[in-house]
């Protein structure tokens, strides 16, 4: 059972936090981080020298991320 919507992530995520010692405030921020980390993705392979075609692979599931 999990949640079906944004808002109701975020809400189990607060929740959890709190049983983790960590404050709203510090929650959201890790939660910003977690959010922006794939921005850029596309980039960072090609500096790794990753395939166009594995990228093009990739991408479906990277934009779920956004």
């Amino acid at each position: 059972m999990g949640a079906d919507a944004l808002p109701d992530e975020i809400e189990g995520l607060l929740a959890l936090a709190e049983d983790c010692s960590l404050t709203p405030e510090a929650a959201r921020e890790r939660m910003r981080r977690v959010a922006a980390s794939p921005a850029g993705w596309r980039d960072r392979a090609r500096e790794n020298q990753i395939a166009d075609r594995e990228i093009a692979m990739m991408a479906e599931s990277m934009e779920i991320c956004r």
